[in-house]
């Protein structure tokens, strides 16, 4: 370990802060942090939520900074989910649920450095003897977030999810990765099918995700994933051309 890790945030340290937070019965550390706790104020954060305390600021704000700012520190993430903690405890009064609520905001701070492998070989039995012309979505695991991303490809589609985990990497090089295939389809003029596809997704207002990497802008939430499906399903019977879209490979149905 360099003299230069010792001065960053141990993440084990914070984790196991958080399990040992009891909002029941708090130590003189938690109720301290409670009391002096302030959002960033930092760009990263939007300015009407920068400076709030614990007691005013919106669980939105919390969220973002747990789940989404990927330039918040993890000692930030830490003292959020303290926050969120004491909130949801105050709300509910119930420890079980407090528990469940550390297990999850744990996995926030968990995010390693590994990028994990997954054996997608049978994608190339899955294309047969097409080559190019690929329409697909993938699922992206970026820590505990999951986001959906569509795109077209002339590549192998092997080929270019390892160049999008790649791209990923470049910008979030902390946290565990991975890309799961979902749907992998073939169409003569693919771009055709692509711009369907764009111009549906903007009329039902699905916008891309937060995340910011070369072909970020064609990500989506999972939440979105069953309006997607329909909207893929109608662009596929709006085609032009006699020949229909040839689904190669599904587990998004």
């Amino acid at each position: 370990m360099s003299i230069f890790d010792k001065l960053k945030d141990d993440t084990d340290i914070l984790i196991l802060k958080i399990n040992n937070f009891n909002p029941e019965q708090m130590d003189v550390e938690y109720s301290e942090l409670l009391q002096n706790y302030i959002t960033p104020n930092r760009s990263y954060i939007t300015i009407s939520a920068r400076g709030i305390s614990a007691d005013e600021v919106e669980v939105d704000t919390l969220q973002y900074i747990i789940k989404e700012c990927f330039t918040c520190s993890e000692i930030q993430k830490y003292q959020a989910a303290i926050v969120v903690i004491h909130k949801l405890f105050q709300r509910h009064n119930d420890l079980d649920l407090v528990q469940e609520a550390k297990d999850e905001l744990s996995n926030y701070l968990s995010i390693g450095s590994t990028i994990d492998s997954v054996d997608m070989t049978f994608l190339d039995e899955s294309i047969g003897d097409h080559t190019d012309n690929f329409f697909y979505i993938i699922e992206i695991s970026i820590g505990a977030n999951k986001i959906l991303k569509y795109g077209k490809t002339n590549s192998l589609p092997r080929l270019r999810f390892a160049k999008i985990k790649n791209d990923i990497k470049e910008n979030y090089r902390k946290f565990h990765i991975s890309i799961k295939p979902l749907v992998l389809a073939y169409y003569n003029d693919i771009a055709e099918f692509e711009d369907m596809v764009k111009v549906s997704l903007s009329e039902h207002n699905i916008g891309s995700s937060n995340y910011k990497f070369a072909g970020a802008s064609e990500t989506f939430s999972l939440k979105d994933k069953d309006r997607v499906l329909d909207i893929l399903n109608i662009s596929a019977g709006n085609l032009s051309n006699t020949e229909k879209l040839e689904i190669l490979y599904d587990e998004m149905s």
